[in-house]
């Protein structure tokens, strides 16, 4: 879900061709881990029958803020050199 926000983005800056330092895609470092960590954190649970998240509408509000929110902490901490995105 990660990767198809980042690719169907049409943000001016967070979409599919932002890289990291070293030229890396954003898209490339988000893995099923990192995912998983994502939603142990905000208590989405999927369906096991039907496949479907049973996330309520102000949940996914609140899930897309948070990610919005991140995604700038995130890009600010990589332009000020506080994170090195070879360590990531």
């Amino acid at each position: 879900m990660a990767r198809v926000l980042i690719e169907d983005s049409t943000h001016s800056i967070y979409n599919k061709t932002f890289t990291v330092r070293g030229g890396v895609p954003v898209r490339d470092k988000i893995t099923e881990r990192r995912m998983q960590d994502f939603q142990e954190r905000h208590d989405i649970v999927y369906c096991r029958l039907k496949g479907c998240k049973q996330v309520s509408p102000d949940k996914q509000l609140q899930i897309e803020v948070s990610i919005a929110e991140h995604l700038g902490r995130l890009k600010r901490h990589f332009d000020d050199k506080i994170i090195d995105p070879d360590q990531v």
